[in-house]
């Protein structure tokens, strides 16, 4: 949806069902005056392609069993970041020019910040991320520090991560472990 679509963000849509999907939502920038500017990233543009201020765009896949298996870990805010790590293994080849991408998402209740379904906020991606590595090691890690997008509340933020094909077909996703707001990090000295 565009930043500056208000209804759309407010009206009942996709929602995470029972089913094991994720729906990740996406904000394209419209001008930093538009209504939904703070929740915008720049890659929404990208994926979205053009769209006028009234309208949404819905993309779904169904994951095939020999995708490739992934696992999505962050660690807690420190300092203004929060470190994520996506391990890859390989179950079948991967098409040539497979990438992967790794994103913090902003947890959304239904009923609250004007929107009637929960939501997974993309607030900020990191990508595309190499898998070439893939055709003689299995595992491969990709480690990213991430900044905390501006506005948002780190016991909110959850990480997300896919594996796309070169025309953009996501391959396999996976998301983390939701965040307790009662977790405390311990840190070793």
């Amino acid at each position: 949806m565009t930043a500056d679509c208000e209804s759309c963000w407010a009206a009942a849509g996709l929602s995470d069902k029972a089913d094991r999907s994720m729906v990740l939502d996406w904000i394209v920038p419209a001008g930093d005056s538009a209504p939904l500017a703070v929740g915008a990233v720049a890659e929404a543009s990208a994926r979205a392609g053009p769209l006028t201020s009234s309208t949404t765009k819905q993309q779904s896949t169904a994951l095939k069993t020999t995708a490739p298996r992934l696992r999505i870990a962050d660690g807690p805010a420190w300092n203004g970041y929060i470190g994520l790590q996506l391990t890859v293994h390989r179950n079948a080849p991967l098409p040539d020019g497979a990438t992967a991408y790794m994103a913090l998402v902003e947890k959304v209740a239904a009923g609250s910040e004007g929107s009637a379904i929960a939501r997974q906020l993309v607030r900020s991606v990191v990508g595309p991320l190499s898998l070439e590595e893939l055709a003689t090691t299995t595992p491969v890690r990709h480690f990213r520090a991430m900044r905390l997008p501006d506005g948002a509340q780190a016991e909110k933020l959850a990480s997300v991560a896919w594996v796309e094909s070169a025309d953009g077909k996501v391959l396999a996703a996976t998301q983390s472990t939701p965040r307790s707001e009662n977790a405390k990090c311990k840190i070793a000295r």
